[in-house]
């Protein structure tokens, strides 16, 4: 089983060298970021796990698909991509939450399409989050 800590390193690596490639410094992209300098690095060295709006922006700045950032590999679908039932690619990013990715391999997507399964729990108040960017939800169950 792969550690959250390796995943978390992995993305950072990744993210690391889109930065480096494209020539832009730590204290750079932070600022177009919005976050503060040492909060960018401790992501690229996977210290800290990194919201998932976050690792949406950074693909868009530097202009590759989100799937590349968490899994390594070019997406190359470009009229459909089947997903069967419980096998999207996994994104542990919240321990509240379960993401899957249904179509990681689609290229020039307009959103990241995800089931996010939350389990309920007796008597607790529900965790509320809040980011920057849009979001689509569409609930397949429960209330």
């Amino acid at each position: 089983m792969v550690k959250m800590s390796d995943v978390n390193k992995d993305i950072g690596m990744r993210i690391r060298e889109l930065r480096e490639l494209s020539d832009i410094t730590t204290e750079e992209i932070a600022k177009e970021l919005d976050v503060d300098e040492e909060t960018y690095i401790s992501y690229e060295n996977g210290i800290i796990d990194i919201p998932a709006s976050f690792l949406y922006q950074i693909a868009q700045i530097f202009n590759v698909d989100l799937a590349l950032i968490l899994t390594g590999e070019e997406t190359r679908m470009t009229y459909f991509d089947v997903t069967r039932a419980d096998k999207g690619f996994a994104v542990d990013r919240r321990k509240e939450y379960k993401y899957e990715n249904l179509c990681k391999k689609f290229v020039h997507k307009k959103a990241e399409m995800f089931i996010v399964t939350v389990d309920p729990k007796e008597d607790a108040i529900p965790s509320l989050n809040s980011h920057a960017g849009q979001e689509f939800n569409y609930i397949l169950e429960g209330t």
